[in-house]
C-alpha cells in the first residue's frame, strides 16, 4: 500500500519537477518515486562497494582494479 509523505523543496526544484512531469505525461509523484528509487539504488551500491573495498584491502588488494579483477 502506498503511503503519502510531505517534503519541502525550493521553488526552482518544484518548477523543474513540474516541467519534467508534464513533458513525460506523468505525475509529480511518479517522477519523484523513480528519482528516489534511483537514489536509493546508488546509495546501496556505494555502500556495498565501500564494504567490498574494505574487505579486499584487508586481504591485500589495495586498488579498485584489484577488486574488480577478483570479482570479475
Amino acid at each position: 500500500m502506498d503511503e503519502a509523505i510531505t517534503i519541502r523543496v525550493p521553488r526552482d526544484v518544484r518548477e523543474a519537477l513540474d516541467r519534467l512531469a508534464a513533458q513525460e505525461g506523468r505525475s509529480r509523484s511518479a517522477v519523484v518515486q523513480e528519482a528516489l528509487r534511483g537514489f536509493l539504488f546508488v546509495r546501496r551500491f556505494r555502500d556495498l562497494r565501500n564494504n567490498m573495498m574494505s574487505q579486499f584491502q584487508a586481504g591485500g588488494a589495495v586498488r579498485e582494479e584489484d577488486v574488480f579483477r577478483e570479482v570479475s
